[in-house]
């Protein structure tokens, strides 16, 4: 028993990586607007072009280059109402994904599935595992937005999504 439990203890510290190094964080925030009406029964698209990453000063200011950094990771995003009193309770399902001329079919970045009911003037999203490093470190990059409804939407809404990606 002691021989197995000593076993299992060298096992756990071998097996032991250091994280790699959070290097800078890259903010965002971009708006768009959701149609009043929009059905139940289709999968609503938006794509937000031109989205500047400040990729070459968040570098500069950090004393980097691209050849330094290993990958930038989704770290947290918020989808929100611009006005607090406009509930998101309608929508059902977020995903959000980056795209270049590159990649125009993208790579997913942040998501949430069956959104519950209650939901006030904010979603929080998921953030993926994929890394985006070479959509981040261009000039700028696309972003295409999937929702599906639990209702149709209740008014005209304008949306602001703010989310964070982790360099290392």
């Amino acid at each position: 028993m002691r021989y197995f439990l000593f076993l299992c203890c060298v096992i756990s510290l071998l097996s032991c990586k250091d994280e790699p190094e959070t290097l800078f964080e890259m903010s965002y925030r971009t708006d768009f607007n959701l149609q009043a009406g929009l059905n139940t029964f289709e999968t609503h698209y938006f794509e937000l072009f031109n989205i500047q990453t400040n990729a070459s000063n968040l570098l500069q200011t950090n004393n980097l280059v691209d050849s330094e950094i290993e990958k930038i990771l989704p770290k947290s995003a918020r989808f929100s109402s611009l006005f607090a009193a406009e509930d998101l309770d309608f929508i059902r399902e977020i995903s959000i994904r980056a795209f270049n001329s590159d990649n125009p079919n993208g790579t997913e970045i942040f998501f949430r599935d069956n959104i519950p009911r209650n939901t006030r003037d904010f979603v929080d999203l998921i953030p993926t595992l994929p890394d985006v490093k070479r959509y981040l470190l261009e000039d700028n990059y696309n972003l295409s937005i999937r929702l599906e409804f639990w209702e149709p939407t209740p008014t005209f809404i304008d949306i602001k999504i703010e989310f964070d990606f982790i360099v290392e």
